[in-house]
């Protein structure tokens, strides 16, 4: 019986303490022509910081580095892009520099679609996930002005770049949707109250068995 009740109860806090994922979508875009060195965007309770970087391969360590740089993102018609250097177009492009949108969330997310726009054939994006940027791959965008690339992988962190991966890619990134864990934290049950609670159920499992027998 005491058993039965442990493993009842159990079950039950297994339950409330399930984590529940939650999806939001950021829209990178809008009409106007500027450039910053920071934009935030707040969906629900996820806040999104977005920055811009400039990177290279280096043959020697085959890695990835990152410029220490400061560049910034520049919104022009359909969403966002970087400016690294004078004259530089609007869009995240391979020419010169690779450019690279830095994304960073308040919390650890999933990656679920990113929407270009100013994309053709040969386009195609670099991923890098973590702070230190570890690299992903890279991938084919696709064709049309417009188009969605939905991740098959899971890639979940708290920071991602995404760049142009070759000289000859440029693009703007319209919107990214991601997934995440929004469950609250729970309130910490101060423990005297917790052992109280216990022994009392203990006790009149006990009473309930000796009225039994």
């Amino acid at each position: 019986m005491l058993r039965s009740i442990l493993l009842a109860a159990t079950a039950s806090l297994g339950l409330a303490g399930a984590a529940h994922a939650a999806t939001q979508t950021f829209d990178l875009s809008n009409g106007g022509s500027d450039t910053q060195a920071v934009r935030t965007y707040t969906q629900g309770d996820l806040t999104l910081n977005v920055t811009a970087a400039t990177y290279s391969y280096d043959h020697g360590t085959k890695t990835y580095a990152f410029g220490a740089e400061t560049v910034g993102t520049q919104s022009y018609d359909y969403g966002l892009g970087v400016k690294s250097y004078w004259g530089d177009n609007h869009e995240v492009d391979g020419f010169l520099k690779n450019e690279a949108i830095v994304l960073s969330f308040s919390k650890a997310v999933r990656l679920d679609t990113l929407k270009f726009s100013y994309v053709d054939t040969n386009d195609h994006f670099g991923l890098f996930t973590g702070d230190e940027k570890t690299y992903e791959g890279y991938a084919r965008i696709g064709n049309g002005f417009f188009s969605n690339y939905d991740f098959q992988n899971d890639y979940t962190n708290t920071v991602f770049a995404i760049g142009a991966y070759q000289s000859d890619d440029d693009w703007k990134m319209k919107k990214i949707t991601v997934s995440y864990d929004d469950t609250p934290t729970p309130s910490p049950v101060p423990l005297p109250a917790a052992a109280w609670m216990l022994i009392a159920g203990i006790g009149g499992l006990a009473a309930m068995g000796r009225r039994k027998g």
